[in-house]
């Protein structure tokens, strides 16, 4: 279905309900929140009368609460008794990681997928806004509120919250997915005047000082496998304890891994809980890592460079079982490549 159809598809949705409620997985990131808060308020401004709820399973992480329209986030306990909703939509994720929002989404009388990755899959929802070679969700928010059927003003706060998304899912821009379309957005969002550095040092760089000695811990532990192309690491919960620090404490680490010189395929393994670990991946291209999420188990997905899975079992048995899985996927080193 072309966009332009959809949006005026989810324009009609809207505009019949009273109530809609937004949200995002369960450990939702930048281009999840910045999507939800901007398309909030575009809603609320082109819908008076509609009353938006954007409820999260947890809290929002410190590090977004600058973010225009942050403070009025719920989580799925302070949301609860608000629903039912008329019409519910999903960003930047998939049904199965709502965690405690999945009962209310479910229990909407419309459901709206809004999202970029390619392993979605749009089938499970009453409408698909599904747009895999946009950078962000954030991107493909912004081209929905500045479409015809909405027309809406993109004013600082929505410029910001847009922005947040698509430099978290960018990498700065720095990443594949970015596209000379991407960069022409991105332009218009500087045009209305935000503190786009300022955006970047909150979200990206700036780290409480117990995180960064969190990350240095991980990252001594480094090791490599495949001949030197996968590097992994495994971030265990007793850290997590000992240091006093929370999820978001492993933001950024992978990014050291995969730009070691000579490796193709970066692993993060985090202990989450006894028995549940989840494992992110990026790639430089030389394997999908989105299939090997999959591959780990159906839940797992994301892009072909950037992707994740949660699994369960022993943790002595699920790291070096995924370790072997993407060492077995890489092809042949090019001739004249780096080694490690």
């Amino acid at each position: 279905m072309p966009l332009d159809d959809g949006f005026r598809l989810f324009h009609a949705l809207a505009s019949r309900a009273t109530s809609v409620l937004l949200t995002g997985p369960s450990e939702a990131d930048g281009d999840s929140i910045g999507a939800g808060l901007g398309l909030a308020q575009v809603l609320r401004r082109t819908f008076p009368h509609l009353r938006v709820d954007i409820v999260y399973h947890a809290p929002v992480p410190e590090r977004y609460r600058f973010l225009p329209g942050a403070d009025r986030v719920l989580t799925a306990q302070e949301a609860g008794g608000r629903g039912p909703y008329d019409l519910a939509v999903l960003l930047d994720g998939v049904r199965h990681r709502l965690g405690d929002v999945g009962s209310a989404f479910d229990a909407a009388g419309a459901r709206v997928l809004v999202d970029h990755h390619r392993s979605t899959d749009p089938a499970e929802y009453d409408l698909a806004l599904l747009e895999p070679d946009m950078s962000s969700t954030c991107e493909l928010v912004y081209h929905l509120a500045t479409s015809p059927v909405f027309g809406a003003e993109v004013d600082r706060d929505l410029a910001t919250n847009l922005y947040a998304g698509m430099i978290f899912d960018t990498g700065t821009f720095r990443y594949s997915c970015t596209t000379p379309g991407t960069l022409r957005v991105a332009a218009r969002l500087v045009e209305t005047g935000i503190d786009f550095q300022a955006i970047v040092e909150r979200i990206l760089l700036d780290t409480p000082y117990s995180a960064t000695l969190f990350r240095g811990r991980v990252l001594a532990e480094t090791r490599t496998s495949g001949d030197g192309r996968v590097a992994w690491a495994v971030a265990p919960r007793t850290l997590f304890r000992e240091l006093g620090v929370g999820g978001d404490a492993t933001e950024g680490v992978i990014n050291h891994l995969i730009f070691i010189t000579g490796v193709d395929v970066a692993m993060l393994f985090v202990e989450k809980d006894a028995g549940v670990l989840k494992v992110s991946f990026r790639s430089r291209g030389a394997v999908n890592v989105a299939e090997a999420a999959r591959l780990l188990d159906p839940t797992g997905g994301g892009h072909d460079r950037a992707s994740g899975v949660t699994l369960r079992g022993d943790l002595a048995e699920l790291v070096p079982r995924a370790i072997a899985l993407v060492a077995g996927m890489l092809p042949p080193r090019p001739t004249g490549s780096p080694a490690p």
